[in-house]
């Protein structure tokens, strides 16, 4: 969820999000290892029969059929919404102090989470004139 806010509120103008998903990978790929394994060792104890086989084809139908959404849409719309995503932006900023208690005043996790506002607002042609003042709170 908050990867896909930050792609929003960092993006440029103009551009598109493509999310692929691919369901069952992980069971065709575990399905896949043993096939290899007792199919190619020779002190394998037990073959691979007809039912695991079957079993292992599923599992790569299955994974194969993925699925992909176009968030362009979604992008049009939170630009549209330009000054409320904006006063969202400067309310974060302005509440450095409470977010970096919720980082246990991790300094590193903090200056980011402050650039991703600051480009955030650049992107939408905004600045802030009380960075300094709020970092302080923050820092302090």
């Amino acid at each position: 969820n908050s990867t896909i806010e930050q792609l929003f509120t960092t993006s440029r103008g103009g551009s598109m999000v493509l999310l692929a998903f691919q369901a069952g990978f992980d069971a065709a790929n575990q399905v896949y290892q043993e096939r290899r394994v007792r199919n190619n060792n020779p002190r394998a104890t037990m073959p691979w029969t007809a039912v695991d086989e079957e079993r292992f084809q599923k599992a790569v139908d299955t994974a194969k059929n993925g699925r992909v959404f176009w968030l362009g849409g979604l992008y049009r719309e939170s630009h549209i919404d330009t000054n409320a995503t904006t006063t969202l932006l400067r309310n974060k900023l302005s509440n450095l102090d409470e977010y970096i208690a919720t980082l246990g005043q991790n300094i590193t996790k903090f200056n980011a989470y402050v650039q991703t506002q600051m480009t955030a607002l650049e992107t939408r042609g905004e600045t802030t004139t009380d960075l300094l003042s709020n970092l302080f709170k923050g820092y302090y």
